[in-house]
């Protein structure tokens, strides 16, 4: 009988590691096997921003089932390694229609300059800038390319950075909801939304400094890569929004073009007619 439990024991076992393991091997291998195709002569590269932008890639072994947003780590290695790559003549880019995160905006310009300081360029596209999210950010980076370009008719509504936060304290009165929290001192408004049915002075003033630091950082960093003053930047800025035609007309943009018009512009600039344009992480 024990030999008898034994078997059953081992067979189910057994159906349990085939069941879960030849899946995952199967998974492996055509992960493994689903390669970019390697650059055989002088290229372009091309670094689309539009989808989703992580800090870092995310780890563990199943993680690319949820898919792959690109990560700012893994861009700056990208480019770091184009810099010293004879075969890599430009980098095209196609920025987002919204607002990116300030940090991650700082983090690529400096992938930018450094890219074009090895002496190659690069031509970044938008079919749009509009007011979500902080749009500044994303023309910090796209100023940092040296050559802006903007589809037709779009708009560019990089005009500032604004912020709304929902408050409950008026919902919470008229159903006889008391909110018990309490507060430790008046900067810290985790809790402001349940106690206070409008800002409080020190609530605002917090919100308003760190989006003016945001800002006017990203303010400064524009003015100095296209060698304009800070105050100059911020009134063309802030008299927006602007059709992408009236944005080249103040010179925050170089061109109106389609993004067609862009990758080609980008190939050409590669001295290569016909260039391949890989993605970053090419072989």
């Amino acid at each position: 009988m024990k030999q008898f439990l034994i078997t059953v024991a081992g067979v189910f076992v057994g159906l349990a590691l085939f069941m879960i393991g030849v899946p995952i091997l199967i998974v492996f291998l055509v992960a493994a096997a689903v390669q970019p195709a390697p650059m055989t002569g002088r290229g372009v590269l091309v670094l689309d921003l539009r989808g989703a932008l992580a800090d870092q890639e995310a780890g563990g072994p199943l993680a690319f089932l949820e898919g792959k947003p690109q990560s700012v780590m893994a861009i700056e290695e990208g480019l770091r390694r184009a810099e010293g790559d004879d075969r890599v003549k430009g980098l095209f880019v196609r920025l987002p229609e919204g607002g990116m995160a300030p940090a991650a905006a700082d983090e690529l310009r400096l992938a930018f300059k450094r890219f074009r300081a090895s002496g190659k360029p690069i031509l970044a596209h938008g079919q749009g800038l509009y007011a979500e999210g902080m749009a500044v950010s994303t023309y910090e980076l796209a100023a940092a390319s040296g050559d802006v370009w903007m589809q037709p008719g779009s708009a560019f509504q990089a005009t500032g950075a604004a912020r709304q936060d929902i408050f409950f304290k008026r919902l919470f009165d008229r159903h006889g909801v008391a909110a018990d929290y309490q507060q430790r001192y008046e900067y810290k408004t985790a809790v402001n939304p349940y106690l206070y049915s409008d800002y409080t002075a020190a609530h605002r003033e917090s919100e308003q400094s760190w989006m003016g630091s945001v800002y006017q950082a990203a303010v400064a960093a524009v003015a100095a890569d296209r060698g304009q003053a800070p105050s100059q930047v911020a009134a063309l800025i802030e008299a927006g929004p602007y059709l992408a035609e009236d944005a080249r007309a103040k010179g925050l943009i170089g061109k109106n073009a389609q993004p067609l018009t862009g990758s080609v512009a980008a190939v050409s600039v590669g001295v290569v007619k016909g260039a391949p344009v890989l993605d970053l992480d090419y072989p």
